[in-house]
């Protein structure tokens, strides 16, 4: 398959929302790299799997969550590939492609401490590195509209709300479009608010220990310009917003163009499809039947 910028793009921004890269070490006797992307989502992964090339990863699958795993060399291959369109996971990759070099070049020669070394700075940019200081202001020539679809199909959600408001003395049901994109590191939603409006908002009341949440949400109109903008390269969420695109095109500001039970029904159906557990059609994919999908190899250093 030929990969395209299009497709690394996205996959970019899929793995900068679902994905995540550490150093992992084998009790006491070496260290190695690790790449990881999971969601529940199986078409998606299928995809990912097709482009980044099916003999370099590792497939398996645990209740609902499905999981693409790369090691070592085929990681570096991977990151490689990845590195000039990442962004909130840019560091991260950087300190890996740096490490496994050493790894390939060296032998396993380089020195234990070195290694754990290299294993607390990216332990310590995945916890920390999420925060309003802990990643600079992301060129806004380099974020494009893949990169978004990629990342909104990992952490978006496309949703219509029922709202009760009052009106001459009386009360009325309204539907209202609402997407929204949720994310621990504020720069990257920041950067994508001056390209695609909304506003942000802070998550009230994080649980003990969890980073801040933040949200980008987009309304209505404008909640209608960001999914025709990014349509084309949605995977995940594409019926939605197909289903939340036409929604919208019926509702004009001022006039009643939609019956209460119509609105409804779009609701119910965008709600349905957010809910699809990928799981019930497992066995569709050929190079998944007959098998317990828990193939975990051993890394190739």
């Amino acid at each position: 398959m030929i990969v395209n910028e299009t497709d690394l793009a996205y996959i970019a921004g899929f793995m900068d929302a679902e994905g995540s890269i550490c150093i992992n070490k084998v009790k006491t006797y070496y260290y190695y790299l690790r790449v990881c992307i999971t969601n529940t989502n199986l078409p998606v992964m299928d995809y990912i799997r097709k482009i980044v090339g099916e003999k370099i990863l590792t497939y398996y699958y645990r209740g609902q969550v499905s999981n693409l795993v790369i090691y070592s060399r085929n990681a570096k291959l991977f990151l490689e590939k990845l590195l000039p369109y990442l962004h909130v996971k840019r560091p991260q990759a950087e300190l890996a492609l740096e490490f496994q070099s050493k790894m390939c070049q060296e032998k396993l020669t380089i020195p234990k401490r070195e290694q754990e070394n290299y294993k607390i700075q990216i332990t310590n940019l995945n916890r920390n590195g999420r925060t309003k200081e802990g990643l600079g202001s992301v060129p806004m020539g380099k974020i494009s509209l893949p990169y978004i679809a990629g990342f909104f199909d990992g952490e978006g959600c496309v949703c219509i709300l029922k709202v009760m408001e009052k009106y001459l003395a009386r009360v009325r049901t309204r539907y209202i479009l609402r997407i929204y994109i949720s994310n621990t590191n504020l720069p990257i939603l920041k950067n994508i608010q001056r390209l695609l409006g909304g506003y942000i908002s802070e998550r009230p009341n994080p649980p003990k220990n969890h980073l801040q949440v933040y949200s980008l949400t987009l309304n209505c109109n404008k909640a209608k310009e960001f999914l025709e903008k990014v349509l084309p390269y949605l995977i995940v969420k594409k019926e939605q917003a197909v289903l939340a695109i036409e929604f919208q095109s019926k509702m004009k500001k001022g006039k009643r163009t939609m019956s209460s039970s119509e609105q409804a029904s779009y609701k119910a159906r965008i709600s349905s499809l957010n809910k699809i557990r990928y799981d019930l059609h497992f066995n569709q994919l050929p190079y998944l039947k007959g098998t317990n999908n828990r193939n975990l190899a051993i890394p190739n250093l």
